[in-house]
């Protein structure tokens, strides 16, 4: 399986979003380089059956309630149907290994959340099921969650967790699982006093269109997305961003939970829906999320900044924004395939995943709704060589030299386990899962 654990590339800069971008079309900015390799606009239409994808491994995965199957796409379009034994439900994600996770339940969504769901894992690679059921905890199933954030790490190994916000009781629910069988449920209370009104509306509902996700190299950070209001919390409004932050305290009992910071991400023109994806690049956490105005205008990619309130301003002029590294709009050409992100409230995915052999590139995955017609396409990001760091460092001794161990970021790493590392013996360096 060719996927990593940690996004391993160098920092991305600010890149002009006023040309229409096709395939293979390079857009340079001060040698940072945004390429899109393909896009799709044979894909799943919106429905209420079909309407949440998400992509790895150079694929688009997307439930199919009606049918019990994840509908899977490429760059020529449809490939095949992956069956399930359990009832498909909408929420689908990816973690960092290039595993899809899909949510799944006895019986068919009927409005009602039952407390018999759980998850199927399925390898993005062959495209096999790993599993077609591992059970939520059922104190917590119950409630409304539509969107999963890219999941921490490699689920095939160790304890892997899904956050989701509920609909219902105002908290994030923590679904902990050992490699593909349930595990247990906690649950943390937002405050959602914290976060303003606009034109009398809450923007501080959890809504189930909300999203949450580990982050950083430790994967101890965690950002919820958990008040899309739709066309409320966009740049229009001047109230964008709204992705509250926690960390991984101990509390008394010296066990690990999770303690809100009072801190907000920074991201300009970030519209109300779809959710959003964190990955660390040589240390540098970044965010990339839908923008614009009305959930209309593609994505972008920021530098993580914290600030004291959710309030992002929207951008007049995006390469002022010191934050903001990369922005796509959309266009109403198909054939461009700068995409919208969402339509008609229908909840769409954003995935990030290293480039093979090149980690000073990353893959960025986009699917949403684009004029006239819905697409999905594949980005790729590459910096220039002033940026290229981490393993590029290290130089390659003699090759009857002893077997060392370095981390994405160049470090030494004594007793390497549970990730993706640089292995050199002498004269040879070769990335290793361990």
């Amino acid at each position: 399986m060719k996927k990593v654990l940690l996004l391993s590339a160098a920092a991305m800069a600010s890149l002009a979003a006023s040309a229409d971008y096709t395939p293979g079309q390079i857009v340079v900015r001060d040698n940072y380089k945004l390429t899109l390799e393909w896009a799709n606009t044979d894909m799943a239409t919106n429905s209420g059956d079909i309407r949440m994808g998400i992509g790895t491994n150079d694929r688009f995965f997307w439930t199919d309630k009606a049918n019990k199957t994840v509908k899977v796409y490429g760059e020529k379009g449809f490939e095949q149907d992956i069956k399930l034994s359990k009832n498909v439900w909408t929420n689908i994600s990816c973690d960092n290994a290039g595993h899809v996770i899909v949510r799944v339940d006895d019986k068919a969504f009927d409005g009602a959340y039952a407390a018999t769901s759980g998850v199927a894992v399925i390898d993005a690679d062959n495209l096999s099921v790993l599993t077609d059921y591992a059970q939520f905890a059922s104190s917590a199933s119950t409630g409304r969650f539509d969107g999963f954030s890219q999941v921490y790490g490699d689920v095939s190994k160790g304890i892997w967790a899904i956050y989701a916000p509920r609909q219902f009781g105002g908290c994030i629910s923590e679904f902990l699982f050992e490699q593909y069988k349930g595990y247990f449920t906690s649950e943390y209370s937002l405050d959602v006093s914290m976060f303003p009104k606009v034109d009398g509306t809450v923007t501080a509902s959890v809504a189930s269109t909300g999203a949450a996700q580990q982050y950083g190299e430790t994967g101890k950070k965690l950002a919820a997305f958990v008040n899309p209001v739709f066309n409320v919390t966009d740049a229009s409004h001047n109230l964008a961003n709204c992705i509250m932050t926690l960390e991984e305290v101990l509390d008394e009992d010296e066990n690990p939970v999770w303690e809100q910071t009072g801190k907000f991400m920074r991201t300009p023109n970030h519209i109300g829906e779809c959710g959003f994806v964190c990955f660390t690049i040589n240390g540098v956490d970044y965010v990339a999320y839908p923008t614009g105005n009305g959930s209309a205008d593609g994505f972008g990619v920021c530098k993580v900044e914290l600030l004291d309130s959710p309030v992002s301003e929207p951008v007049v002029d995006e390469l002022k924004a010191s934050c903001l590294k990369a922005i796509v709009y959309a266009s109403s050409d198909p054939e461009t395939y700068a995409l919208n992100f969402v339509t008609n409230n229908y909840w769409r995915g954003m995935s990030v995943e290293a480039v093979e052999g090149d980690p000073n590139s990353v893959y960025i995955y986009n699917c949403g709704s684009a004029s006239p017609m819905n697409a999905m396409s594949k980005w790729k990001f590459t910096v220039p060589e002033s940026e290229q760091g981490g393993v590029n460092g290290i130089e390659v001794a003699d090759e009857n030299a002893p077997v060392e161990y370095f981390n994405l970021q160049g470090v030494r790493v004594a007793n390497p386990e549970n990730g993706l590392f640089i292995k050199r013996q002498g004269a040879k360096a070769e990335k290793v899962v361990l």
